[in-house]
């Protein structure tokens, strides 16, 4: 087996170092771009609207898209105003 001296064994340890440096940051990117290809895959599908942003609105027409979902509307105004006792 070779020897090496203090100053070949910390060159090769550099080495070592510098080239994980290099993976961990090749894999740190590539991670970064899955997730916000991922985000953008989520905020598309969700964005009933296309304005950009998940909000109470594109919750509203999705739910109104949804089948079987209903509102009866004179129910729902009878029931609403008589709560309030304005009917």
């Amino acid at each position: 087996m070779m020897k090496l001296n203090k100053e070949k064994l910390g060159e090769k340890v550099e080495s070592i170092a510098n080239d994980a440096k290099k993976i961990t940051g090749n894999i740190s990117g590539k991670t970064k771009e899955i997730v916000t290809k991922s985000k953008d895959k989520v905020v598309t599908a969700i964005d009933a609207n296309g304005d950009g942003q998940i909000d109470i609105e594109d919750i509203i027409i999705m739910g109104l898209r949804t089948p079987g979902i209903g509102i009866d509307r004179t129910e729902f105004i009878k029931k609403e105003f008589s709560r309030k006792h304005y009917y």
